[in-house]
């Protein structure tokens, strides 16, 4: 709304000179539906579905692209549904869905519990920089053999824009596929000594990371983001080597398990997809956010490149293990989606049935609305005075 009324860069709206660097370009396409004439509610929503149909389409295009009709099929499914059922008792509110639980205690506190990938999408932030994230991967890492050099660094320099862009969607994303890029480069050369293309690479991605800081967003100087973190502390405060492992496994399930067999196909796209995933799983390890939990985005943008990696994984068993094979295939498919399906089935259309209770309503008091009526009508449009329809206090 800040950016609606033509604040830009936007501020905290009780905290006047405070830039807010986070997720502008998810924001500025709500503010672009608001100054069309749609309510703040009904812009997010049609965000909301055209990332999803997105999520949906990148996906199958990035699955038939490295693994064929097979790929096309299973990356739309298994990509924004993947999970572990091994999490299912660690969550409440599930109705007919519900374990019971005879993990530690605290193991269920929401503050050590990361989301499903499926709960994260609708962070708004991530639910756009997810389908951006396999358009980049798409662009970058996979290559027709026929492809001609300047083809290949058209695609190249489409992917490190996109990037670049997505580091006004969903910092931590553009980190991750970042460093699982970059990562990739430099596992390719040590193979193949290719120093030009090395270089173009590394180049590309200097770029997206140059005109990230010059967007002023998250990575402006002036964000002071960096002040927010602590270092050598772990997430999920474990107690062991052994603790900490266990409840990685039960948080994240098959695509934290099999993530290494994406290296058996070998290819830049299995390389970024390990590396990216590899580093938002193990940064949470050792770097908190001294004032929230938010820390867990970095398990977010992991857990998502795993998805990818898991997707292609049971892609080319489908392909090549025989009716066996096939049916371990479905099997593993169907305990990666089953939890985060029960999760979003409990969240929307079974609320109110058996046994699953209605969420809160989280609408203003009316009151609270009437101040704000009252208050526009002595703020002129473009002050930087920002009160519609919300909670101030």
């Amino acid at each position: 709304l800040a950016l609606a009324r033509g604040v830009a860069p936007p501020e905290h709206p009780l905290l006047p000179g405070q830039v807010m660097p986070y997720h502008w370009g998810v924001d500025a396409l709500y503010a672009q539906l608001v100054g069309a004439g749609l309510g703040i509610d009904r812009a997010i929503d049609l965000v909301t579905i055209g990332s999803f149909a997105l999520l949906l389409w990148t996906a199958a295009t990035l699955g038939a692209m490295a693994a064929g009709r097979v790929g096309a099929t299973l990356f739309p499914v298994v990509v924004p549904l993947a999970g572990s059922a091994l999490a299912q008792p660690l969550h409440d509110d599930l109705g007919p869905f519900a374990l019971a639980s005879r993990y530690p205690p605290e193991w269920r506190e929401w503050t050590r519990r990361p989301p499903p990938l499926t709960a994260d999408f609708f962070q708004h932030p991530q639910g756009l920089a997810m389908p951006l994230v396999l358009a980049v991967l798409a662009l970058w890492t996979v290559e027709r053999e026929d492809a001609s050099e300047r083809e290949r660094g058209l695609r190249r320099g489409a992917g490190a824009a996109l990037l670049a862009c997505l580091s006004l969607v969903q910092a931590v994303h553009f980190l991750v596929v970042g460093f699982g890029l970059g990562a990739a480069a430099l596992l390719v050369f040590a193979r193949t000594r290719d120093v030009r293309r090395l270089a173009v690479d590394l180049g590309m991605l200097l770029a997206a990371a140059a005109l990230a800081v010059l967007f002023g967003g998250f990575f402006s100087p002036s964000a002071g983001t960096g002040s927010t973190l602590v270092w050598w502390l772990d997430f999920f405060r474990a107690t062991s080597i052994a603790d900490s492992l266990a409840h990685h496994l039960v948080a994240f399930g098959f695509p934290l398990l099999l993530l290494p067999l994406a290296l058996l196909a070998g290819g830049r796209l299995r390389l970024a997809l390990v590396c990216g995933a590899a580093a938002g799983f193990l940064l949470p390890n050792v770097v908190v956010y001294r004032h929230s939990w938010d820390i867990v985005k970095l398990y977010s943008a992991g857990g998502f490149l795993a998805a990818v990696a898991l997707a292609d994984t049971l892609a080319r068993g489908f392909t090549t293990r025989g009716l066996v094979g096939r049916a371990l295939v479905a099997v593993l498919a169907f305990a990666t989606i089953e939890f985060p399906l029960a999760w979003l089935a409990s969240r929307t259309v079974l609320q109110g049935h058996f046994g699953i209770p209605r969420k809160v309503d989280w609408r203003p008091r009316v009151e609270l609305i009437a101040l704000g009526a009252e208050l526009r009508s002595l703020v002129p449009a473009r002050d930087r005075v920002l009160v519609h329809e919300a909670d101030v206090a």
